[in-house]
């Protein structure tokens, strides 16, 4: 398992859209949407364990992978399959992601040299779990990028457990197409 900072640590997502909603520097046709984004009900906690400030998030750093802390909000049950459930649920939520910072792009993306992110669709999705773990226990999940280009992008995850165990492995294909630069 990578060294990243403990979950402890890290603001939550939701932490961060709010400290984003109070920053002058966001138009506010964006801030109106992450208010929105505040108001649906999610049922998972992520914590990013390198971006945390609007530059950041704004004009990220090219690189190929990225990592969270995931975990789902409250008690479940003792029944793996629900657990699997969940983490299937929540492996969807930013693995395609991982696709656009290979182009230094984010949804936040909006001018300069950061490309605007116009569409993404997932195109196929698999995951193997290789040993129980509970959904309800922070993991940390780790998305990487081996090929971006002709509007596809094919990414991978690792999910561990807060022990190093690697727990489940994840393969995402998709369809990622940015505003061109022309």
């Amino acid at each position: 398992m990578p060294d990243v900072p403990h979950h402890s640590t890290l603001p939550s997502q939701e932490e961060l859209i709010r400290g984003l909603i109070n920053n002058p520097k966001i138009p506010e046709n964006v801030t109106e949407l992450l208010k929105l984004r505040l108001e649906e009900p999610v049922a998972l906690d992520f914590k990013d364990t390198k971006r945390h400030t609007l530059r950041e998030i704004q004009n990220p750093e090219i690189r190929t992978e990225q990592m969270f802390w995931i975990k789902c909000k409250g008690t479940l049950g003792d029944a793996l399959a629900l657990h699997q459930c969940v983490v299937a649920y929540g492996s969807d939520h930013n693995l395609l992601n991982t696709v656009p910072l290979a182009h230094g792009s984010t949804w936040f993306s909006r001018r300069g040299p950061n490309p605007k992110i116009t569409m993404m669709a997932s195109l196929d999705h698999s995951m193997w779990f290789h040993c129980p773990f509970r959904a309800d226990e922070w993991m940390l999940y780790v998305c990487e990028t081996p090929r971006s280009g002709c509007d596809r992008g094919l990414t991978f995850g690792r999910i561990y457990k807060e022990d190093g165990t690697l727990a489940v492995s994840v393969a995402q294909e998709g369809v990622v197409r940015l505003q061109s630069k022309v």
